[in-house]
């Protein structure tokens, strides 16, 4: 009697993974077979693939076209068993395996027989926050700087692979400064003047930017920007220049002498 209730329960267990595997297949290693196990999305974690085999098959995980599969994959088999599972070693993570291909691709290969290609597809998702590449940015800007002009580019990085999941959002957190505005450019915030600067008025300028994705996902940066009041030079600046070169005395050459002679002023009678 306890011998059946054991057997219930593997039989319940290997039902539970059949079902939540993935996907299934027969292999019989007559001859070869290529199929897409299906489609997960990355953070799956659990049994990829179930497996029936003839009773005289025997079969072995190898990779197909990059070697990464290894350390993602295992195949859970041991030999007479007519029942292989694939299954994750680590949960599946996109942007490891995305350098590679579209896809997860590996070979259930028979021995002294063919190899079956499996291609298992992993969705992105935005599991990612963008950050920037300083927690502190700064700049010091003239007060002549016309309107309109970038002062500054902030950068954050989002680790995501898809273009969808990896685009950020720019904006000025509250108190928002009445003279500065984040323009999105290429993944970058550029920091654009909207108003004359005026030294006399304000210095400094502190504020916070935020970068956000489309799921939300955030980080912030300081940035400090410092006004440098606009150089002058006036018309008394040049005069007190000018007023400080001296003359030197008017000589003349005399062909009887060896040096130059001071000109002595005639005397008038």
């Amino acid at each position: 009697m306890a011998l059946f209730f054991v057997l219930i329960i593997l039989a319940c267990l290997h039902v539970h993974s059949a079902r939540s595997a993935i996907g299934s297949s027969e292999i019989n290693c007559a001859s070869s077979t290529n199929r897409v196990v299906g489609r997960i999305e990355e953070g799956y974690e659990g049994d990829v693939e179930i497996i029936t085999l003839g009773p005289n098959d025997r079969v072995v995980l190898e990779p197909h076209m990059t070697s990464i599969v290894l350390s993602l994959l295992e195949l859970v088999y041991t030999e007479g068993d007519t029942t292989a599972i694939v299954r994750t070693i680590k949960p599946l993570d996109y942007e490891e395996i995305r350098p590679s291909g579209e896809f997860l691709s590996y070979f259930i290969s028979c021995f002294r027989g063919p190899k079956h290609a499996r291609q298992l597809y992993v969705l992105d998702v935005n599991d990612n926050p963008p950050i920037f590449q300083s927690k502190l940015y700064s700049a010091t800007v003239s007060e002549a700087t016309a309107v309109g002009s970038n002062v500054l580019t902030v950068t954050a990085i989002d680790a995501d692979a898809t273009t969808e999941n990896k685009r950020i959002a720019y904006s000025i957190l509250p108190p928002v400064p009445d003279a500065f505005e984040v323009v999105y450019d290429y993944n970058n915030g550029n920091i654009r003047l909207t108003k004359p600067l005026n030294y006399n008025s304000v210095q400094q300028y502190i504020f916070t930017v935020e970068a956000k994705d489309i799921g939300e996902l955030k980080d912030t940066t300081t940035v400090t920007i410092t006004v440098e009041k606009q150089k002058q030079n006036t018309e008394e600046n040049q005069e007190e220049d000018f007023s400080d070169i001296t003359p030197e005395d008017i000589k003349d050459q005399d062909g009887n002498m060896d040096i130059n002679e001071p000109v002595n002023a005639p005397a008038f009678i």
